[in-house]
């Protein structure tokens, strides 16, 4: 693991030792876990100077995907604080830019982490990270999150392609479409009829008996 580590940070855009796609491969095998956590691991990790167990390690710990936990690692590794002290520390609804501020964030830090033109502190960070490895544009990036894609899908079509290149936008817009589809299926079948129509069928019938 300390070998898959020490290959994450010294792979860059100039080195031959692992294509985009075989690194991914790599750690989802190493790690047994999906594109997007292998895609998150490496980033983040490269971005912060992570080691790759660790941050896969603490995603299992708190039961959550890196996808979600990038911001809340960062915070934590600029400020001190545990992972879970920072996730404590964030009410549902409030934003991270309000918790990085509050557990005292560096005002320079937290300022580089701000999108040009009023954006959130998420996205500013998401994409700080993806530009510490890839030379892609802060317009662009913000782009495609006008766009509707989130930041996760960004994240791991960016890593697998090296950048906003190669099949970038074939390889977003195929994961935007496929979390696209899982999303209504189990909106659907909670709001489908089984509520409704069994409480107004038993009511229908038992009124028919009675009568």
């Amino acid at each position: 693991m300390k070998q898959l580590a020490t290959l994450i940070a010294a792979c860059t855009l100039t080195t031959a030792c692992y294509a985009q796609s075989d690194l991914l491969q790599k750690v989802m095998g190493d790690f047994r876990v999906d594109e997007s956590e292998a895609a998150a691991a490496i980033l983040i990790g490269d971005a912060l100077g992570i080691k790759t167990d660790w941050l896969i390690g603490q995603s299992r710990e708190v039961n959550s995907p890196l996808g979600s936990l990038g911001i809340p690692i960062l915070i934590s590794h600029q400020t001190g604080y545990d992972l879970r002290q920072v996730m404590s520390h964030k009410p549902k609804g409030e934003g991270w830019g309000n918790v990085a501020k509050r557990l005292g964030m560096h005002p320079g830090t937290f300022n580089k982490m701000r999108v040009k033109g009023g954006g959130n502190f998420e996205d500013g960070a998401w994409y700080d990270m993806v530009n510490r490895r890839y030379p892609v544009t802060q317009d662009r990036y913000m782009d495609l999150r006008r766009h509707g894609y989130n930041n996760e899908d960004i994240v791991t079509a960016t890593v697998k392609n090296g950048g906003f290149k190669g099949k970038f936008e074939e390889d977003l817009k195929e994961l935007h479409e496929v979390r696209k589809k899982k999303t209504p299926a189990i909106t659907v079948k909670e709001k489908g009829g089984g509520k409704g129509q069994g409480k107004g069928g038993g009511k229908g019938k038992g009124g028919g008996k009675k009568g």
